[in-house]
């Protein structure tokens, strides 16, 4: 009897491993099927992401595992740098021509590639960048959309290595008061993916300092190059207009000098 209950236990749980593998092979396919379908780069930022010009230098990285963009300004000692966290489930390289554009501005600019394009599987890439380039004083991170909120959270627990944050189409559930940072949000007028309750509700979470811009005529896409986000409003403005009074933005911020 006790051979027959022993066998009778043994084949219950041959089943029930058998039917939990299946599932986690069920959901590894699905996530797969998932993160394969992504916003990918268009031809301007491919191009960008490729070619250096007469004021900036590009060239490929790998930084913490990850690959990365780097684009250096001919300024020899730049004095601030931007790590940027793309949106989810964009290709990174559709962020190069903003990038391209705050870089010509004097900052050098690092463009972090996430794993399956989603910024919440390494949100302390930064530290990496921050780490390879020791000679930059002055470090902000930057995100669009859901790379946005992941910069939040590393900036939340590490203010300490940054001077500021800066928002894309994006909001921080984390506060941020009392931080003595930089903050900058900018979305577009025509923004139609990025919650605006939600953006409303927590703004509180950046404190009084906060400096936000909004672009009239621009919408949640066209920070990159990567067509049009669905859900997205009509933009009234070019990619490039919106992409250059971005970069504005941020280098006001950024150059701005403190005190008299």
């Amino acid at each position: 009897m006790c051979g027959k209950k022993e066998a009778v236990m043994k084949k219950k749980v041959i089943v029930i491993l058998s039917i939990i593998v299946l599932l986690i092979a069920a959901n590894m396919v699905g996530f797969y099927a998932y993160a394969d379908v992504y916003y990918k780069a268009g031809h301007d930022a491919i191009f960008a992401s490729q070619i250096s010009t007469d004021t900036v230098d590009v060239s490929k990285a790998k930084i913490g595992g990850n690959n990365a963009l780097v684009f250096a300004p001919h300024n020899p000692n730049p004095k601030a740098g931007i790590i940027m966290y793309p949106g989810g489930k964009v290709q990174y390289e559709a962020y190069a021509p903003l990038m391209q554009e705050c870089a010509n501005r004097g900052i050098l600019c690092v463009l972090v590639e996430m794993p399956f394009n989603l910024a919440f599987f390494d949100g302390d890439e930064a530290l990496d960048v921050i780490k390879e380039y020791p000679y930059i004083s002055d470090w902000y991170v930057m995100g669009h959309s859901l790379g946005g909120a992941i910069a939040a959270g590393f900036v939340r627990d590490n203010y300490d290595l940054v001077k500021g944050i800066i928002f894309l189409g994006a909001y921080s559930t984390y506060d941020l008061t009392n931080k003595n940072l930089k903050i900058l949000s900018i979305y577009g007028s025509e923004d139609k993916v990025m919650n605006r309750d939600r953006y409303d509700s927590t703004k509180s979470n950046l404190g009084p300092d906060l400096v936000e811009v909004v672009l009239p005529g621009g919408c949640h896409s066209y920070f990159g190059d990567y067509g049009m986000q669905k859900g997205d409003g009509n933009p009234t403005i070019s990619r490039e207009e919106q992409m250059h009074l971005t970069a504005d933005a941020i280098c006001d911020i950024i150059c701005r000098k403190e005190g008299p």
